[in-house]
């Protein structure tokens, strides 16, 4: 590698190389060389890939304040010539930080995971699943209608709406359903202020989301 990358360097000044100088620098962050040498002296850092190199300005023209930046593990070469002599730095870069693992997955909704369970054991019929989709997703004027004042009878009118639809069809994918909406709103006598009526709301939205997601 070395033979390499000094052959690429020939190219560039054709320089007598001097005594190795071994630079140990860490992976992602800066590491500043200071080098003393005449104002026409040049430099050039091989391999280029993976390692950015800038030189800072300092009042002395014979010192060469350079920052190195590798941004992978490595082992790099700056060369240095100045007339017909010439020196070569050995930068071995170690010390990248691995990317951060994949988050973990988000558990499984257990709602939809025994929708999924109940809906198979009805026989998957997707026709039937879209239109009891189509119920709660049309339950707003239900749920905001002033008539009702609990919890139940805002329920109780959406069983209805779906047995009238899909009359005694998909009973294990509905008894989920309603397991899950006592569990949730606690109890059936709740009383339909705005606020929990915005609950309610929100509860069978999410019953036609998990509808709408079977499979």
């Amino acid at each position: 590698m070395f033979r390499a990358a000094a052959a690429a360097f020939l190219f560039f000044a054709a320089p007598i190389f001097a005594q190795d100088t071994q630079v140990k620098a860490k992976t992602g962050d800066l590491t500043q060389i200071v080098i003393k040498a005449g104002k026409d002296a040049s430099f050039l850092v091989r391999p280029e890939k993976n390692i950015k190199l800038f030189r800072e300005y300092d009042a002395d023209p014979a010192t060469i304040k350079l920052q190195i930046f590798p941004t992978e593990d490595g082992e790099y070469f700056l060369f240095l010539a100045e007339g017909s002599k010439g020196k070569v730095w050995v930068i071995t870069s170690t010390g990248k930080i691995p990317p951060p693992p994949p988050p973990p997955p988000a558990p499984e909704d257990q709602f939809q995971l025994a929708l999924r369970t109940a809906y198979a054991a009805d026989g998957k019929p997707a026709v039937l699943a879209a239109q009891l989709a189509a119920i709660w997703r049309n339950a707003g004027p239900t749920v905001n209608n002033q008539k009702f004042k609990t919890a139940k009878e805002v329920l109780e009118t959406m069983h209805t709406a779906a047995e009238a639809l899909i009359e005694q069809a998909l009973p294990k994918t509905r008894r989920a359903i309603a397991d899950e909406l006592n569990r949730t709103l606690t109890t059936n006598n709740l009383a339909l202020t705005p606020e929990n009526r915005a609950k309610i709301l929100a509860q069978c939205q999410r019953v036609q989301a998990a509808l709408e997601g079977l499979k």
